[in-house]
């Protein structure tokens, strides 16, 4: 005996005896029928689910094309078969592009026809179910829609996870229903590049609104298909929205990087001393300013990644007080001055001054930052002034030992003269030449007590 239960939609009593003796005569159990005369009295899922539906399409209460799309969704996965007269097999053809399994005609079905109808329903059902499975039970978020009407016609429980509504809330909506407003416009540009021609569609991310109006990006991916009688698509929506936002993030992050970076680069190549950075360990630059050209000869890219260009240009005399002076700064940290010489690409002798820190990078390698200052003119400078401080000094030295000699003589022959042995005229000569020669030692001796302060 058959335990399988069926669901017989018959508003015929006496049709629905024919049936019955059909079904046991072919090995199924009274008790395990389940007649109704009209689908709208039949308990829905899941108080109850019948193995097998056999229908008439004249069912009170639903047109013939819609009775089997109704049956779709209220006993989803169960096989139909539709019993119609031969005057009704035009719309029962239309059934089995609906998803009907088959159709048999009552005026000429024998018992064998209907055991035979009914064992190859549910085998192609199982197999259909199995399928059916895959879809449902996607981890990927999976639904159908009609591309003439946009209505839904199926969907997964992924995808019901992900907008947030039930079953039958989602199928009673459209694709459009699951887009913000401002979306709309270019879904629509999409659904007219999307033909039937081309099966599989490559969307790319878009933004949809789950139940609750939050908005976030999904991947979409569609294939057109055919699904119970309607030209559809078939859409997988990935969500994307944390990496694309994240994404948008970085992007927003980085653009803030360049700017900053842009800025930084104008700030430095502005200035005229030449800021650098190298390796702690290698002393290899990593970066420089444009100041290199005119400090050193070198344009950036001559010196970044290399050690010795400018080490090698230091001056002989200088370049081992230099050396010094970096593995001190490489053993102890902290910061150092230095001062050198050093020979620019075109052979210029310049005087350069550096002011030098260890640090550490973000990755937490150690560097050397410096700051390289062109000090050749002040040098320059500087020996000028030391030039016309000795020019200074020979002069006092002249003016104490050459000029203060022949006025102490003079003083010490003035000491000689009586002025009161003279007569009044002469006396006041050698009064007023004592005088002045007394001024002038006095002079000579100031001039060479500043002497005496520069050379300290």
């Amino acid at each position: 005996m058959n335990k399988y239960s069926v669901l017989v939609i018959e508003p015929n009593d006496e049709e629905y005896k024919t049936h019955l003796s059909r079904l046991t005569t072919i090995g199924y159990d009274e008790k395990n029928i389940t007649h109704f005369t009209s689908l709208i009295d039949t308990p829905a899922y899941p108080e109850y689910m019948p193995r097998i539906i056999l229908t008439r399409l004249l069912v009170h209460g639903v047109e013939n094309n819609e009775i089997i799309p109704s049956l779709h969704i209220k006993y989803p996965g169960v096989p139909i078969i539709v019993l119609a007269k031969s005057n009704e097999e035009s719309p029962a053809l239309r059934c089995l592009l609906q998803g009907a399994q088959d159709y048999l005609l009552l005026e000429s079905i024998e018992n064998s026809d209907l055991l035979k109808a009914m064992r190859c329903a549910y085998i192609r059902t199982d197999v259909v179910n199995d399928y059916r499975r895959l879809f449902d039970e996607n981890p990927g978020a999976m639904y159908i829609y009609d591309m003439d009407t946009l209505d839904f016609l199926a969907v997964n429980n992924a995808a019901l996870a992900l907008y947030g509504y039930t079953r039958e809330e989602f199928l009673s909506m459209k694709s459009t229903d699951i887009r913000p407003e401002e979306e709309l416009q270019r879904y629509f540009e999409i659904l007219r590049t999307t033909s039937t021609e081309k099966l599989y569609f490559d969307v790319g991310n878009i933004i949809h609104k789950d139940k609750n109006g939050r908005v976030f990006y999904v991947h979409v991916y569609s294939h057109y298909t055919i699904f119970n009688g309607h030209s559809a698509r078939l859409v997988m929506a990935v969500d994307v929205d944390e990496r694309v936002r994240l994404d948008e993030m970085n992007s927003l992050l980085n653009e803030t990087i360049r700017k900053q970076k842009a800025q930084m680069d104008t700030i430095l190549s502005g200035m005229t001393e030449a800021v650098w950075m190298c390796k702690a360990d290698s002393l290899v630059i990593t970066y420089i300013n444009k100041a290199s050209l005119d400090i050193f000869g070198y344009e950036p890219h001559e010196l970044i990644g290399k050690s010795n260009t400018l080490l090698n240009s230091i001056h002989p005399e200088d370049k081992a007080e230099v050396l010094r002076k970096i593995e001190k700064l490489q053993r102890r940290g902290s910061k150092e001055t230095m001062y050198y010489r050093l020979y620019s690409k075109s052979g210029e002798l310049k005087h350069i001054r550096n002011e030098v820190a260890l640090l550490k990078d973000p990755s937490g390698e150690e560097v050397i930052i410096g700051i390289s200052i062109d000090i050749t003119e002040n040098r320059n400078y500087q020996i000028r002034i030391e030039e016309q401080l000795q020019q200074l000094r020979e002069i006092a030295t002249i003016q104490s030992h050459n000029i203060r000699g022949p006025v102490a003589r003079i003083l010490g022959l003035s000491q000689l003269i009586k002025p009161e042995t003279m007569d009044s005229t002469n006396a006041d000569i050698v009064r007023k030449l004592i005088t002045a020669t007394t001024q002038l030692d006095e002079a000579i001796k100031e001039i060479t007590s500043r002497a005496n302060q520069f050379e300290a």
